[in-house]
C-alpha cells in the first residue's frame, strides 16, 4: 500500500522552505571558505619547488602554521599573488552559489505558489462566465489550498445553478408576458381590421389583459425588493396588532367569496425585528392565495410564540394544497395548478415572494395539509431580543 503525505498547511510549507534555504546557506558560509582555502594552499605548494616546499613545511612544523616565520617564508614563495587572486575566485565561487540556491529558492516557491495562480486564473475565468470545476491539486498541496478549490467548486456549482435558475425565470417571464401581449395585438389586429367593435366589453377585454401585466411587474418587482429586504432597515414589530390590522383590511374580500376570517391572537405583545410593510405584504400574499384557490372557506391566522421565535399559522378549510412536493410551491412561478394560464393560476410568485420575505430575516416557511383536508402556511420568526 502506497503511503501517502497528508497536506500541510500553506505557513507550515513557507516556513520550510525559508528553513531549508536557510541551513543550507549557513552550511556552505561555514564550510565553502575553509575548502576553498585548503585547497588553494595544496595548490600553492604543488607550484614550489621541491627544496622550497620542504623548507616551507618544515617550519611549519617548527614554528606553526600561523607563525609570523612560516607566513614570511611563504610571502617571499610568492603566495602574495595566490592570496588576492583566491579572493577574488571566493567572491565569485560566492555569487555562483548565491545564484544556485536562489535558482532553487525561486523553483521551490514556485511549486508552492502554482496552485494560487491556477485557481486565480480559474477565478478569473468563471467571473467571465466558465462553469467548469477547478483545476485538481497537485500531491503536497496546502490545506488551505484544498479547502480553497472545495469552495471555489461549491461557487462554481452554485452559479451553474443560479444561472440555470434565471434562465428558466427568464423564460417563465417571457411566457407569461407573451401570452397577454399577444391577446392584446390580436385583439387591435381585430379592430383594424373591422372583425371587432370598439365597445365596451373590447375595452373591459384589453384592461384585463393590461392588468394582468401590471400584475405580473408588481410582483416580480415585490420579488426583487423582497431579496432586498436582509440588507434593508429592521425595527421592532409588534405582531399583534400587524396581524389584527391585516386581516381586518382583507376581510372583505374573504367575506365577499363567502368565506370568514378568524383570528387568534395573544394579549400580550409578540415582538419581531423586520419591515412592518414587507410582513404586512407576506400576510397578504397568503390571505390572497386563500381567496383564490379556497374562495368561500374560513380562513384561521394564529399567533403563537415559542422561547425564541413567533409562529404564524395561516390555514383553510378548503380544497388543500395539491398534491406532490409542497416546498415546490415555495419556488418563483410555481402553481398549483398544472395550467399556466394567469387568470387561474396567478403569476406564481405571491408565496415565492413570502418566504423570500421570512427569510430575509432569518425565519422559516413551511407549508402543510391542516386536519380539515385544507391548506395551512406555517411562519416562523425569532423574537426580538428584550
Amino acid at each position: 500500500m502506497r503511503w501517502v503525505r497528508p497536506p500541510y498547511s500553506l505557513a507550515a510549507q513557507v516556513a520550510l522552505l525559508v528553513v531549508v534555504v536557510a541551513i543550507v546557506a549557513s552550511v556552505a558560509a561555514a564550510n565553502l571558505p575553509n575548502y576553498f582555502y585548503d585547497l588553494r594552499d595544496h595548490l600553492f605548494l604543488l607550484t614550489l619547488e621541491p627544496a622550497d616546499r620542504t623548507a616551507l613545511q618544515a617550519t611549519r612544523s617548527e614554528f606553526g602554521g600561523c607563525s609570523r616565520e612560516f607566513f614570511a617564508l611563504r610571502n617571499s614563495l610568492g603566495f602574495d599573488g595566490w592570496r588576492f587572486q583566491s579572493e577574488y575566485a571566493l567572491a565569485f565561487v560566492a555569487t555562483v552559489t548565491a545564484i544556485i540556491m536562489g535558482w532553487i529558492s525561486v523553483r521551490l516557491a514556485r511549486r508552492v505558489t502554482l496552485p494560487i495562480r491556477n485557481l486565480a486564473e480559474h477565478v478569473r475565468a468563471v467571473a467571465g462566465g466558465l462553469r467548469t470545476q477547478p483545476p485538481s491539486m497537485p500531491p503536497g498541496a496546502s490545506t488551505e489550498l484544498l479547502a480553497l478549490r472545495q469552495d471555489i467548486s461549491s461557487m462554481t456549482i452554485a452559479l451553474a445553478a443560479a444561472d440555470q435558475d434565471l434562465r428558466l425565470r427568464s423564460a417563465a417571464i417571457a411566457h407569461d408576458i407573451r401570452t397577454p401581449l399577444a391577446i392584446i395585438r390580436g385583439r387591435l389586429v381585430g379592430l383594424q381590421e373591422g372583425v371587432f367593435d370598439l365597445d365596451e366589453e373590447f375595452l373591459v377585454g384589453l384592461f384585463q389583459q393590461v392588468s394582468l401585466l401590471d400584475d405580473l411587474v408588481s410582483d416580480i418587482n415585490a420579488l426583487t425588493d423582497a431579496g432586498h429586504a436582509a440588507s434593508g432597515q429592521r425595527e421592532r414589530v409588534d405582531l399583534v396588532p400587524l396581524i389584527r390590522e391585516t386581516g381586518v383590511a382583507q376581510q372583505t374580500e374573504i367575506e365577499s367569496l363567502g368565506g370568514k376570517l378568524h383570528l387568534t391572537l395573544p394579549s400580550t405583545a409578540i415582538e419581531v425585528m423586520a419591515d412592518p410593510l414587507r410582513l404586512r405584504r407576506a400576510l397578504v400574499n397568503i390571505l390572497h392565495n386563500a381567496s383564490r384557490y379556497a374562495a368561500g372557506s374560513n380562513v384561521e391566522i394564529k399567533l403563537t410564540a415559542n422561547k425564541n421565535q413567533a409562529v404564524v399559522v395561516v390555514a383553510d378549510d378548503g380544497p388543500g394544497w395539491p398534491p406532490g412536493d409542497l416546498a415546490g410551491l415555495l419556488e418563483p412561478f410555481a402553481r398549483g395548478e398544472a395550467s399556466r394560464s394567469r387568470e387561474s393560476g396567478g403569476t406564481g410568485l405571491g408565496l415565492a415572494i413570502v418566504e423570500a420575505i421570512v427569510r430575509a430575516y432569518d425565519g422559516d416557511v413551511r407549508l402543510f395539509h391542516a386536519s380539515d383536508g385544507g391548506a395551512g402556511v406555517e411562519l416562523c420568526l425569532p423574537l426580538a431580543s428584550s
